[in-house]
């Protein structure tokens, strides 16, 4: 059992038949097949400095460069400056805003994931409706959940057919087979469109455009600066 509960993400590893374990400890290994990607899926996104750009996320003003209005605690720049670092940050400060940016992510990749499993199993549930009504208990809606999620985690891990030695999508129709490799596919590549790292693509014109704008803005900001302090420029 413990072997098992560590090679979960694994279908080669397991030991004991997943239909003798207790239905709690089957939800338990769905949830740990569906959400065993996200970390490494976080980490990617948080890292990703290229995208703060779109966001417009610049340095700050040199702090020596300031006029004297906006060093004013008092001012309504200060105070401007405060609200905008509170948006940035969270109320709370900078480690709740990073835990709010965390939970925005998971709250993103559930939206963007999680339609494509229900979609699937609300298909494969009307393509094997005879047979639920044959043996409701065999083709139960848990059952074909499990099986989706693991194809959608490329697990490997299935219920199985009583008296049979193949998995529990074997005795599905041809359709629903399709379906699941429609998923399994997906699922291989479910965090590319949306957390791919900007600094591993190659260098190309639209790179260098973009490079070219973060100039322009950088050098209309020191021009800001300078004519602030009555610099001739």
């Amino acid at each position: 059992g413990l072997f098992q509960a560590f090679a979960v993400r694994s279908g080669g590893f397991y030991v004991v038949s997943i239909p003798t374990l207790r239905i709690s400890l089957q939800v338990l290994y769905v949830i740990m097949m569906y959400i065993s990607v996200y970390p490494v899926v976080i980490t990617m996104r948080n890292s990703n400095v290229y995208e703060e750009r779109s966001l417009g996320v610049y340095d700050e003003n040199d702090p020596g460069t300031l006029s004297e209005a906006s060093k004013d605690p008092n001012s309504i720049y200060s105070k401007f400056r405060g609200v905008k670092k509170q948006l940035a940050t969270g109320f709370g400060g900078l480690s709740e805003g990073k835990s709010y940016f965390i939970q925005q992510q998971l709250r993103a990749q559930l939206a963007h994931d999680a339609w494509w499993i229900v979609f699937a199993v609300f298909l494969i549930m009307i393509i094997e409706g005879g047979q639920f009504e044959r043996d409701p208990d065999t083709f139960s809606v848990f059952n074909v959940i499990f099986e989706v999620v693991s194809g959608y985690g490329t697990v490997g891990i299935s219920v199985g057919v009583p008296d049979n030695a193949y998995s529990f999508c074997g005795s599905w129709h041809k359709l629903s087979k399709l379906i699941l490799c429609a998923v399994m596919l997906r699922g291989r590549h479910r965090g590319l469109p949306i957390a791919i790292d900007r600094a591993v693509l190659l260098p190309d014109e639209r790179q260098d455009h973009a490079e070219e704008e973060d100039a322009a803005i950088r050098m209309e900001r020191a021009v800001s600066r300078h004519t602030t302090n009555g610099d001739v420029v």
